[in-house]
């Protein structure tokens, strides 16, 4: 995380970074109807509820594909990728609008297809997957 938050502290942000552990996905896992409650128990833990807390004019970072669509199926908001973060930074000053990730996240993209298929970036198995939810407030 150590570097993580070096490039948020470096942008000015303010972030918390809840210690979430698992979003509970594990890849295809949390697709998979016979692991469905053991997903959302993972994710109701910490992070999903943490997501919902949050501001609407909150960013939520996630940095797994996993976790982004633990966030997407189960709350209203999308979790960004740090890069995507770095690019609003470097593309316009805070806004302060609702939801400002949907100006970044393309509408329609169903991301979870590929995850079935086993096409995960395999977070949960990273060191970076401690970092599930962190919430940044300009």
């Amino acid at each position: 995380m150590d570097a993580e938050e070096k490039v948020l502290r470096k942008l000015g942000l303010h972030y918390q970074m809840p210690d979430s552990g698992c979003c509970g996905m594990a890849g295809a896992f949390g697709f998979e109807d016979r692991h469905y409650d053991i997903s959302m128990k993972c994710g109701e833990r910490v992070l999903l509820p943490k997501v919902r807390e949050a501001p609407k004019n909150t960013l939520i970072i996630a940095d797994g594909f996993s976790c982004r669509e633990q966030i997407k199926s189960s709350t209203d908001r999308r979790g960004l990728h740090l890069a995507q973060v770095v690019k609003m930074t470097l593309d316009e000053a805070s806004s302060g609008t609702n939801f400002p990730e949907k100006k970044y996240i393309p509408a329609g993209r169903d991301l979870r297809r590929k995850a079935a298929a086993g096409h995960c970036c395999d977070c949960c198995r990273r060191i970076a997957c401690v970092m599930a939810a962190v919430t940044v407030a300009r």
